[in-house]
């Protein structure tokens, strides 16, 4: 939970192996920070923890769960509406 507004968030923590990682991280979290869709998560912030050897996302808490909850509720998913799904997450993408 964010302790400034109180909005529930998600963290993830991805492990640092090689140096080359964190910069890796950082251009996929700016990517990230660049994509405005009500698809995708919005991502609130990122930082390196060098001491446990970890990169983190913060993001927007999805309350339904991730894509592989949203297949199981749809266990009828087509590759059709598959199709339209990511074409959706792809349209507003510059």
């Amino acid at each position: 939970m964010n302790s400034s507004n109180g909005r529930r968030v998600a963290l993830k923590e991805v492990a640092v192996v090689e140096a080359s990682d964190v910069i890796r991280f950082q251009k996929e979290a700016e990517l990230h920070d660049k994509i405005k869709h009500q698809h995708v998560i919005v991502l609130i912030d990122y930082f390196h923890l060098p001491d446990r050897r970890v990169f983190c996302f913060v993001t927007e808490l999805c309350d339904r769960g991730d894509l592989n909850n949203l297949i199981k509720e749809r266990p009828r998913w087509v590759d059709l509406d598959a199709v339209r799904f990511g074409l959706l997450m792809c349209a507003d993408v510059d």
